[in-house]
Formats: structure tokens, sequence, C-alpha cells
């Protein structure tokens, strides 16, 4: 076999194995659209319930998250930021090309009980109240 030969082959390979690593990575989790928001004050000491609807543009979408964002000196309006994210899916995977809802909760626990006055996903304001009807969803 020549050395071009060998070369060639040897790119290949690599080419190849390039493809099929980067078909399982995975989409760094993006931004959902919210719809509505809720902070829940919960029975259990020191914790408060998030709860957030969204909607993504299609379907496959995995991994929903609320994530609070960490302040060095609490928001002066006492209105907290909760980041709304979810996974989309891989590259090349078929999925239903319409918009798609997408619900999460998430139990703040130990939360600036001082400080909190309402929670701000993805620009939809929640003020803490005692308990909204939609908070009742499953829990993820």
């Amino acid at each position: 076999m020549s050395r071009t030969s060998r070369l060639f082959l040897k790119s290949s390979a690599v080419a190849l194995l390039s493809i099929s690593l980067g078909a399982n990575v995975t989409a760094a989790p993006k931004q959902v659209k919210t719809t509505m928001a809720a902070v829940e004050v919960v029975k259990q000491p020191h914790t408060i319930l998030v709860c957030a609807m969204g909607e993504v543009p299609t379907g496959g979408w995995t991994n929903p998250t609320l994530t609070p964002r960490v302040y060095i000196v609490p928001p002066k309006d006492g209105i907290f930021e909760v980041d709304f994210t979810a996974e989309p899916p891989k590259p090349g995977t078929q999925v239903t090309q319409q918009i798609t809802p997408v619900k999460k909760q998430y139990f703040w626990s130990p939360y600036p009980e001082k400080e909190l006055k309402g929670v701000n996903v993805n620009g939809v304001i929640a003020k803490l109240v005692a308990k909204p009807a939609f908070c009742n969803i499953s829990k993820k």
C-alpha cells in the first residue's frame, strides 16, 4: 500500500470518528419562552415552590430546568431572577414542527426569606402568594 493510500485511510478514519462522536453531542440548554409563572409558600420550613409554564418551538425538548440566579447583593425590589431552560433536540433528530408546552416546578430551599417578594421567570413576574391555582402540575 502506498504512502498516499495510507494517509487517505487514516484521514477517512479520523473523519468518520469525528462524525460519529459529534452525533452524541447534546445541545446546550436554551431559554424557554415563559407564558406563566407562580411562587407559592409551602408547608416545609424555609421553602417556596416556583412553578413555570412555557413553550418551545418544536417537540423533542427535554430536561426543563428552573435555576435561581445567585446574587451578591439582593435586588432592591425583592424580585429575584429565575432562569427557565430546556435542552433542544439533538441535531438531525426528527421532531414535531409545532409549538409545544413545557412546565416545571422547583422547590427552592433555603430561599432568601427576608428579601424575596417574588420572582421573574424569563420576563414573567410572579409575586409570592399563598396558593396559585396552576402550581398543581406534576412534580418533575
